[in-house]
């Protein structure tokens, strides 16, 4: 009886874990700027935010967010 509550136990926290990944992988992926939201430059690690067509990264925030964020920007800046 103990067994079978640990391997359900593990299968619980392995489903858990699929969702919360396939969440994040989700909203990692959306490429689409609704009008509420605007392009922030300046604000996102490598490799973790959308890329534009001049290689810029940025993440899709809230309309005046990113001007309240330290280094955000909502023009296109080079990477310094």
């Amino acid at each position: 009886m103990l067994k079978i509550n640990a391997i359900a136990a593990v299968a619980v926290l392995g489903l858990c874990a699929g969702l919360a990944n396939a969440a994040d992988t989700a909203a990692t992926t959306t490429t689409t700027t609704t009008s509420a939201e605007e392009k922030c430059y300046g604000v996102v690690m490598p490799g973790q935010g959308q890329t534009d067509a001049a290689g810029m990264e940025y993440v899709n925030l809230p309309v005046g967010v990113c001007a309240k964020l330290k280094g955000g920007s909502i023009t296109e800046t080079k990477a310094q």
